[in-house]
């Protein structure tokens, strides 16, 4: 059992990918090529490791990679982003939209090179159900033809992009791929108990054939574990643990604020709704008001009418008694 630093961490995960053998043996499982085709894997020094408030959490790792393939040599230039807390969409198009404009993103004839962004995320996405998911361009004709599939246009390739999204709380038990097998180190169901910045690992826990890949796979346990000793890379994820916490606090402190906002909107809404039934029965009761006058009114009517015929009855009746009929 070896204690390896948590690599969900943005100074484990930055520590593991300065090794050239460790981002060599991940970017080519990612890319589902042998490590022998990368030819050269060149490290951009525009890299990005967040340590803003509103964007912890998040590391960004940038790379030149020319492969060998069946038609040729390839250059992509390869844009890896981790990051371990929801809300990154807005970071991750402005970096994707860097790319596009960086000068470091040529290739040798001086043209942009095609993008591929990977994303390995601390959180589930909507809608995709496995670990690991590939997101490739099509190209297709009005008639829903796909075109062009050994050919794909320079114009296109600089104005679109792949992506590979990793979605680490997906990650299967029993590994059924080199990709697999290396993402098992992320596995947050490994976590120490009593430190959350150590993962406690045994290759002996999956089905790893002997041979290159468990090879690579206890280089990059020893380096994990060389990151545990390291004072630098465990003073970085204990600040990293920290401003967590602190951005725990103000979104707890912002979700209690927005509580009480409710509330109070809601016993204004009580409240409106009380005064709206008030007012309702201050129209009836005028209403009932009115009514009453209407009738005080017809019956007071009624009384004279009444009054005005007994009088004339009572004069019939002098009448009738003078002329002797009565």
């Amino acid at each position: 059992m070896a204690r390896i630093a948590n690599p969900i961490y943005d100074a484990a995960f930055k520590y593991l990918m300065d090794e050239p053998r460790v981002a060599k043996t991940l970017i080519a499982a990612i890319l589902k090529i042998d490590k022998s085709d990368i030819l050269d894997l060149t490290p951009d020094r525009n890299e990005v490791i967040t340590t803003k408030r509103d964007e912890i959490n998040a590391c960004r790792l940038d790379f030149t990679v020319r492969i060998k393939t069946a038609k040729g040599i390839k250059a992509i230039y390869i844009e890896l982003q981790k990051a371990w807390a929801k809300g990154e969409m807005k970071r991750f198009r402005t970096y994707l939209a860097a790319q596009y404009t960086r000068a470091s993103n040529v290739g040798s004839d001086n043209y942009p090179l095609p993008i591929l962004s990977i994303y390995i995320l601390g959180e589930k996405v909507d809608h995709l159900n496995d670990a690991v998911t590939y997101i490739s361009r099509r190209y297709y004709n009005q008639k829903g033809i796909e075109i062009n599939k050994d050919c794909p246009s320079w114009f296109v390739e600089c104005l679109s992009h792949d992506m590979v999204v990793i979605q680490i709380p997906k990650i299967t038990p029993r590994p059924d791929s080199t990709l697999d097998n290396l993402l098992t180190m992320f596995d947050q169901n490994k976590i120490d108990s009593k430190d959350r910045q150590i993962i406690n690992y045994d290759i002996d826990d999956y089905e790893v054939p002997k041979g290159e890949l468990r090879d690579d796979m206890r280089f990059i346990v020893r380096r994990l574990e060389q990151a545990t000793v390291s004072e630098e890379v465990r003073m970085k994820m204990d600040l990293e643990d920290k401003v967590e916490e602190m951005l725990n606090d103000k979104k707890s402190a912002e979700e209690k604020v927005a509580e009480q906002e409710k509330m109070l909107q809601e016993k204004d809404s009580q409240l409106q709704e009380k005064d709206s039934q008030l007012q309702e029965k201050k129209l009836q009761l005028q209403e009932k008001d009115s009514q009453l006058q209407e009738k005080n009114s017809q019956l007071q009517e009624k009384t004279a009418t009444i009054e005005k015929q007994n009088s004339e009855l009572e004069k019939l009746r002098q009448l009738l008694k003078q002329n002797g009929l009565m």
